[in-house]
């Protein structure tokens, strides 16, 4: 093998692992350390499912990002974040490849995950959803990129509601089913 200057790690946290590859990966061509060449961060992620009703979200995605000066794609500087501690899905038992999951509250926490980055961010930068032209998302099934970006803009709403006024006529909430709330209505309204 030719090339054996090289520095690495590896990151090994499920759907996460990539992301902090990246984030290190950055962080070494911001520091001192950095003398020029490239990174190179190359994530996948293979999720196998014991049957039920997960199993259909299985799949596998991987993708290569090399890292340097001049990319086409800028990672901006500020983040928003948001951590939560919840056993929606783990890996308890070692002699199994199946995790536990507990889809609902996967959902959930993903959903919460969205308007805490949203908010995180707004925060630090002032960000707010007209400010990108594109949005991405973690998207094991197409319904749960649908109710994340339903759920961003509805963060970006209560955020920024004069932006809205004229996209969204007031509805009463007297017209919502018993068991609906008002961001299932900003749902209704959306999709």
């Amino acid at each position: 093998f030719g090339n054996t200057d090289i520095e690495g790690v590896t990151n090994l946290n499920a759907c996460y692992g990539g992301t902090n590859a990246l984030f290190n990966t950055l962080a070494w061509v911001e520091s001192s350390a950095w003398d020029g060449r490239f990174g190179l961060v190359v994530t996948a992620d293979c999720a196998v499912y014991a049957k039920g009703p997960a199993r259909p979200t299985g799949g596998a995605g991987a993708v290569a990002m090399l890292i340097g000066p001049d990319a086409p794609l800028v990672i901006e500087p500020s983040r928003g974040t948001f951590m939560m501690h919840s056993y929606d899905f783990y890996k308890p038992d070692p002699a199994t490849d199946y995790p536990t999951v507990d889809g609902k509250s996967t959902i959930d926490c993903f959903l919460d995950a969205v308007e805490g980055c949203y908010n995180s961010l707004r925060r630090k930068s002032g960000f707010a959803l007209h400010d990108v032209n594109y949005s991405a998302f973690h998207c094991p099934f197409a319904k749960m990129v649908q109710k994340g970006f339903t759920r961003l803009v509805y963060a970006d709403a209560r955020a920024n509601p004069q932006r809205y006024e004229t996209i969204l006529a007031p509805v009463s909430y007297t017209h919502l089913r018993a068991h609906e709330t008002p961001e299932h209505l900003v749902c209704r309204l959306l999709l």
